[in-house]
């Protein structure tokens, strides 16, 4: 399931838990779909099955892993 783009933050987080709630409602707004993942320990297979174009991380993802680990997956 190939996406476009794929942004991930650690909503743990309470301001980026506001930005991706500020994102999301801004993109479904412009008709745009947008989707938040829930972090946990399968976080790095369900960003490899949704093989995104673009890939943007926060350094870290949750208790489970970091933007380094997802990406040496790749």
């Amino acid at each position: 399931m190939r996406e476009p783009v794929t942004i991930v933050l650690n909503e743990r987080e309470a301001n980026k838990a506001r930005a991706a709630e500020v994102l999301q409602r801004t993109l479904q707004d412009l008709g745009i779909t947008a989707s938040r993942l829930e972090i946990d320990e399968h976080i790095e297979d369900t960003i490899l099955k949704k093989a995104p174009r673009v890939l943007v991380l926060d350094y870290l993802l949750g208790d489970y892993s970091t933007g380094l680990d997802v990406l040496q997956g790749c």
